[in-house]
């Protein structure tokens, strides 16, 4: 099993909400591959248990995911990571074409 524990570092005295800290960590295990598309993540109350949150904060972190199109969200089945996941396509801003 991933060691969620390991990679989810949450820090209580940030300004940063947990559940961003929560969504932006999966973000980083899914951009440098440690996630592959189409894994299955812990559904809230596990990932919540292993990281000592409440189940909320998790939900919290995995709609913001969702929203983001990062994961899939398959009610009472399970959560994976999104088979297509979003591009990030930075360009320069050139200011004769805006």
């Amino acid at each position: 099993m991933f060691p969620y524990k390991n990679v989810i570092n949450i820090d209580k005295d940030s300004k940063m909400a947990v559940y961003i800290q929560i969504a932006n960590a999966i973000v980083n295990g899914i951009r440098n591959g440690t996630l592959k598309a189409g894994t299955h993540l812990p559904g809230s109350r596990e990932l919540a248990r292993i990281l000592s949150v409440h189940r909320k904060t998790v939900i919290a972190a995995y709609d913001e995911l969702d929203a983001q199109g990062w994961i899939n969200i398959f009610p009472r089945r399970y959560v994976a990571v999104s088979e297509r996941i979003p591009s990030l396509n930075p360009r320069k801003w050139n200011p004769q074409t805006a």
